[in-house]
């Protein structure tokens, strides 16, 4: 698990013995940092987005949408 050293807010993790990675990005701070986005990825190659799941929310902090997206 690798942390972002400013928020200590996780922006990767591996999976052991399955190969795969999960990459998090955040809104800045007029999100107020929210979770934006979980890419799925091999762990070998991390640009290689097999799935993705991208969120928004209402103004309270609700999540209003989840995105699934996937490659191929």
């Amino acid at each position: 698990m690798r942390s972002d050293g400013n928020s200590g807010r996780v922006v990767s993790s591996a999976f052991p013995g399955s190969g795969l990675a999960s990459l998090y990005e955040y809104f800045g701070s007029s999100g107020l940092r929210r979770l934006k986005k979980i890419a799925y990825a091999p762990a070998n190659a991390l640009t290689t987005v097999i799935s993705s799941h991208e969120y928004t929310y209402q103004p309270g902090g609700n999540i209003v949408s989840v995105t699934r997206s996937t490659s191929g």
